[in-house]
């Protein structure tokens, strides 16, 4: 593989392009984050492949809306954000807080909807994910913009999203932990 400077559609796009058809033709699945222009990239370039959203990307959305979801309702609860070091006491404090802190559950509902995340991925094949996915659906139902949010993210990625489960198991790494500036 190669490792390219940019973070673009355009840039997978031309990177793909200068691949000869012979290559192009050999990719049957391709790997990849959530982002917009990876998808355009590869459906324009190697469009009978196989796209595959990982794991890490989907599962850090679902914790990314618990932290949106967690950040309004204190300010909305408290009129401030909370302090993110705590002593053992200040750990207690939180913990009782959260207690009343959250009235109306909606750290809670959006914290449930991250752990159903991470869950689907403990799965290997189609029916379990496709009923655990289908579970989510309450992120659309709830009163909580962010998972409002987070579940036509979910919707727009769907069919890329159960398709990890039918292949074998498919991870972006080692390029997606890898920085071209520490070679």
């Amino acid at each position: 593989m190669d490792i390219v400077p940019g973070r673009s559609g355009v840039v997978l796009s031309a990177w793909l392009r200068e691949r000869d058809l012979g290559w192009r033709g050999g990719v049957h699945v391709a790997a990849r984050d959530p982002f917009r222009g990876y998808a355009s990239a590869l459906r324009a370039q190697l469009p009978h492949a196989l796209r595959v959203l990982d794991a890490f990307h989907v599962v850090r959305c679902g914790f990314d809306a618990v932290d949106q979801v967690r950040r309004r309702v204190q300010q909305e609860t408290l009129g401030h954000r909370g302090h993110d070091h705590h002593s053992n006491t200040s750990w207690a404090w939180l913990l009782a807080g959260l207690a009343v802190g959250d009235p109306d559950g909606e750290v809670a509902a959006a914290w449930i909807a991250a752990h159903e995340l991470r869950l689907l991925y403990r799965h290997h094949t189609p029916p379990a994910p496709r009923r655990r996915s289908a579970g989510l659906a309450f992120c659309a139902d709830s009163e909580v913009p962010e998972l409002h949010r987070l579940a036509r993210s979910l919707d727009s990625w769907r069919e890329e999203l159960l398709a990890r489960f039918t292949v074998a198991r498919v991870f972006k790494r080692p390029t997606g932990a890898v920085n071209p500036a520490d070679q």
